[in-house]
């Protein structure tokens, strides 16, 4: 989860923000999916395999967001501290911590006109205007209208970028196959599989495990 909050800007100014965002989130090999928070900002969340830690997410994280923000230092920040902000709009990374929390999809917010953290599709956000246009009056009839923005999130689930196997490809299949093949007691499968994926030696192995 990365989000953005408005701070000296209007909404439309976070959403030109969160799409510039999700298009550098793209070049990494995620799927962002948005939903307004139900206050100011846009929360972009990309669905990772569930087998990280929360420090493992929150260095992916960070890797993106360190440089996304150092190249556009005049409009977007990572601090936290809103006098250091200057009229920036904070790019929030830090809600990926163990015992943080953010709103759930859904969710409605303690505020004037209950509004709703809306998930949405790309093409809704860029033509929302106020977020508080979806709330409880609202927001059961649209999903039951127009779907549910975020169904078969879970389909696009990939490992996080830094993980070293992310892109390794036949090689990973191959270790695979390996895997339970030292399972199953298939040592001679097993030496065939690392041969063809050119494992060999003690430092090697250590790797099928």
């Amino acid at each position: 989860m990365i989000s953005t909050r408005l701070k000296g800007y209007t909404f439309s100014n976070v959403v030109d923000i969160a799409f510039d965002l999700k298009e550098y989130i793209e070049t990494f090999g995620y799927t962002p999916y948005a939903k307004t928070t139900g206050g100011k900002g846009v929360h972009i969340c990309c669905p990772i395999e569930p087998k990280f830690s929360f420090h493992e997410v929150f260095e992916a994280a960070q890797a993106i967001a360190k440089p996304f923000v150092e190249e556009r230092k005049n409009t977007v920040t990572l601090e936290i501290r809103k006098e250091a902000r200057k009229g920036r709009v904070l790019v929030d990374i830090f809600r990926i911590r163990s015992g943080q929390s953010i709103v759930s999809p859904y969710s409605l917010r303690g505020r004037v006109g209950a509004p709703v953290s809306m998930p949405l599709k790309w093409e809704e956000l860029r033509g929302l205007k106020d977020p508080k246009e979806h709330n409880i009056r609202n927001a059961a009839d649209k999903v039951l209208r127009d779907g549910d923005a975020w169904e078969g999130i879970d389909a696009s689930a990939v490992d996080i970028h830094t993980t070293p196997d992310r892109n390794k490809g036949e090689e990973t299949a191959e270790e695979s196959k390996a895997q339970t093949a030292r399972t199953t007691g298939d040592l001679r499968e097993e030496a065939r599989l690392r041969k063809n994926s050119g494992a060999n030696g003690t430092d090697d192995r250590a790797r099928w495990k």
